[in-house]
């Protein structure tokens, strides 16, 4: 028995993303909760216009597509339903994700402890070298990596991490995944296991609306593609190593001050 809730966010017409996550979770013999996505097809432009802001020091490559947008606002309405819940942390995973032999095992793991950390990323596409790790089992550990990776599909929450990252959000200019890797940004404490516990399904891909959206801004050819990546890279590169000072060792908002709704300032 799995001891946190797992949210699997899904649009309504991905029939074929339902079933392929149901397959998944079923074999993991873990009850979730599908959340039904909001669809960038559907958004009008007021409410797309109510969004997208340049925070201070966000780093971006280009402009944020419809689907970006309402993948964010799934992602932001999943937190508003973790923080008002009754369990210290929840899972969230997209409907593309693939799990490993140990993943059972792992989350269960996970679920067991008392959260030192504000975010759990379960996946990364490359392998970080990790500060503070920690021993999962299995194989498998977690720790702080001062690059993260910008991958969606499976991370865990705490509670009030979820409430705050909820709030602050109201205004992006930032794909969920790109947001949640500039810590310097929101300053949550992210922390990652390695081997990845999850990981998207290359079958599902060629049907993910965001990289086609993705794909249709990169205009310019492959040398203005490489221009813009150079420059992302070096930017992210350079806010890394000026705000290291910054980045969180342990959790922002630990999951024991929710009674009091103190947050802790000591966070390094």
């Amino acid at each position: 028995m799995l001891n946190w809730p797992i949210h699997v966010i899904n649009l309504d017409r991905s029939i074929a993303r339902r079933n392929a996550i149901e397959e998944e979770m079923l074999r993991l013999d873990f009850p979730f909760r599908r959340f039904s996505a909001i669809d960038g097809e559907e958004l009008d432009r007021t409410r797309m216009s109510e969004h997208p802001v340049q925070p201070e020091r966000a780093i971006i490559k280009k402009p944020l597509t419809r689907a970006e947008i309402a993948c964010y606002l799934s992602h932001i309405a999943v937190w508003k339903e973790i923080a008002q819940g009754d369990h210290p942390a929840a899972f969230v995973f997209e409907d593309d994700a693939t799990f490993g032999e140990d993943a059972a095992a792992v989350l269960k793991e996970i679920a067991s402890r008392t959260p030192d950390w504000d975010i759990l990323k379960l996946y990364s596409d490359k392998t970080k070298h990790l500060f503070d790790r920690e021993f999962l089992g299995y194989g498998y550990y977690y720790g702080v990596s001062r690059i993260l990776p910008m991958s969606t599909i499976g991370y865990a929450i705490t509670k009030p991490a979820a409430a705050y990252m909820a709030q602050r959000v109201s205004r992006f200019s930032l794909p969920v995944d790109m947001d949640m890797k500039q810590w310097w940004n929101h300053e949550a404490c992210v922390k990652i296991v390695q081997p990845s516990v999850c990981q998207p399904s290359e079958a599902l891909q060629t049907s993910s609306e965001i990289n086609q959206d993705r794909e249709s801004l990169w205009a310019g050819g492959d040398i203005s593609r490489f221009i813009r990546n150079t420059r992302y890279q070096c930017a992210t590169k350079w806010a890394v190593f000026r705000n290291s000072h910054m980045q969180r060792r342990r959790a922002t908002w630990p999951v024991a001050s929710l009674a009091t709704g103190e947050r802790e300032t000591d966070g390094n």
